[in-house]
């Protein structure tokens, strides 16, 4: 999810009510990925995260296992696809 629709979505709520947020970024995964010796785009970033989303267990939230996890599969499909 963009920023964007996050800020729309909060626009809509109580200001006066507490929420519980964990937002992952783009630097998180470049971050993650230098750490791992690998090396991910801004762009590439967005798409993993993306694709984290898109998959995401509501039940167990996401981790930096999460992070690593798709920083991995991006590079392999990334490679196949060469």
């Amino acid at each position: 999810m963009k920023i964007k629709e996050w800020i729309k979505i909060l626009q809509k709520s109580n200001p006066e009510e507490s929420v519980c947020i964990h937002m992952w970024g783009v630097d998180d995964v470049i971050q993650t990925a230098n750490e791992m010796d690998e090396k991910v785009s801004r762009k590439d970033a967005q798409i993993i995260l993306e694709e984290i989303e898109s998959n995401i267990d509501s039940e167990s939230g996401v981790s930096w296992d999460n992070i690593r996890y798709g920083i991995t599969d991006f590079i392999k499909n990334k490679k196949k696809n060469k």
